[in-house]
């Protein structure tokens, strides 16, 4: 599951909760779906996503884990140093995956 920060400019941040697969097991790859955002000020063509429109997957103990939104909205940015180095996410317990 999801945790959810609502912000008060009506943006969405998704963090994974403490019992999300991700946090219990290091995950070895992360790949998000889409890259986020958009072009323009206020991102525009950000994409739109729905409660189950895959995030990301990720490679976890020899299983592939698929990463709902959980929300809707428009993508407005995702965390690329995951992908880079996804165990962040068990270093940094407050690491963002996405902006919705």
């Amino acid at each position: 599951s999801l945790r959810v920060a609502a912000l008060p400019n009506d943006l969405w941040v998704l963090f994974a909760s403490s019992s999300h697969p991700l946090l219990r097991a290091c995950a070895s790859a992360l790949a998000f779906r889409s890259r986020g955002g958009g072009g323009g000020k206020r991102k525009r063509d950000a994409p739109w996503v729905g409660p189950d429109t895959v995030l990301c997957t990720a490679r976890v103990g020899g299983e592939e884990l698929r990463v709902r939104c959980g929300v809707s909205g428009q993508l407005m940015e995702v965390n690329h140093g995951l992908e880079e180095d996804p165990a962040r996410l068990q270093r940094e317990r407050e690491c963002y995956l996405a902006v919705v």
